[in-house]
């Protein structure tokens, strides 16, 4: 009679770091993450600059790369996030993108995350 050890449970699988271009891949360089978390949140219209602190707009994906990959950064908008886990990226986790007004249809993400990129290579534009 073989005797097999019980698997091991529990524990968080730890994600494997994302290489230097991998980060390049997913959000861009460096300069334009920090441009669209100048930007307004794509569904409520706040500005982090506005609200003392309280306020973030983050870099969100309006999709996934497929297989656990994230796509890349022409896929990114801005929205908010509080400190209280009440803002437009909070409520898309938990709720799902069907509970912002603004961009409850996929055709609305994609024109959000093109005006992005538009807004992103006039500013470029802007400093040649």
């Amino acid at each position: 009679m073989i005797r097999h050890k019980p698997m091991k449970r529990g524990g968080r699988i730890k994600p494997k770091k994302r290489t230097a271009s991998e980060k390049e891949r997913i959000y861009g360089p460096k300069a334009r993450v920090e441009f669209v978390k100048s930007l307004r949140c794509a569904n409520c219209g706040l500005r982090a600059s506005e609200h003392s602190g309280w306020i973030e707009v983050v870099n969100a994906h309006i999709e996934n790369g497929g297989s656990g990959r994230k796509a890349d950064y022409t896929s990114i908008i801005p929205l908010c996030t509080t400190i209280y886990a009440t803002g437009c990226h909070d409520i898309q986790h938990r709720h799902g993108w069907s509970n912002l007004t603004k961009l409850s249809a996929q055709e609305q993400r994609e024109a959000a995350a093109a005006a992005t990129e538009r807004a992103w290579q006039a500013y470029q534009l802007s400093l040649s």
